[in-house]
C-alpha cells in the first residue's frame, strides 16, 4: 500500500494498479479498512488514465464496502463532475474544429464553471 501510494504521487498509474490488485488477490486475508483503502488507490490511479468509468466503479466498490466512506462519496462527486466537464470539453473541441466559435466557447464556458481547475478546458478556452 505505501508503495502504490508513491507512485500515485508520482503520478504513476501502472505501479499502483499492479500492486493494489496483487494485494486485492489475497482480500480473503485482509480486512476491510485496507481493503477499502486499496480500492481507492486503485480508482485514482484508473483517473490517472482518464478511464473514469472504472474509476466510479472502484469508488462505488467501497461503498459497498461502507456506505459512509466520506473520501469515496466526495470522490464520486468529484468525479462525476470530472466527466461532465469532459464532456462538455469534447463538444467544445468538436465545435471549434468545426469552425463553430460561438458553440465552442459556449461549451468551454459551462465546461470551465464545472471544473474551474481543468486545465484542457482552460488552455483551449484560451485559445
Amino acid at each position: 500500500l505505501a508503495r502504490a501510494t508513491c507512485y500515485l504521487d508520482l503520478r504513476e498509474a501502472e505501479p499502483v494498479i499492479e500492486d493494489c490488485l496483487a494485494a486485492l488477490k489475497l482480500s480473503n486475508s485482509i480486512e476491510t479498512r485496507l481493503k477499502k483503502k486499496l480500492l481507492m488507490r486503485l480508482g485514482m490511479a484508473y483517473c490517472l488514465r482518464t478511464e473514469y468509468d472504472k474509476a466510479l466503479e472502484l469508488f462505488h466498490s467501497v461503498l459497498q464496502l461502507d456506505k459512509n466512506d466520506h473520501d469515496a462519496l466526495q470522490h464520486i462527486r468529484y468525479l462525476k463532475t470530472l466527466m461532465e466537464a469532459t464532456e462538455l470539453k469534447t463538444k467544445a473541441d468538436k465545435h471549434f474544429s468545426n469552425g463553430s466559435l460561438e458553440e465552442a466557447k459556449e461549451n468551454y464556458t459551462k465546461a470551465e464553471k464545472l471544473d474551474p481547475g481543468h486545465i484542457q478546458v482552460l488552455m483551449n478556452r484560451a485559445a
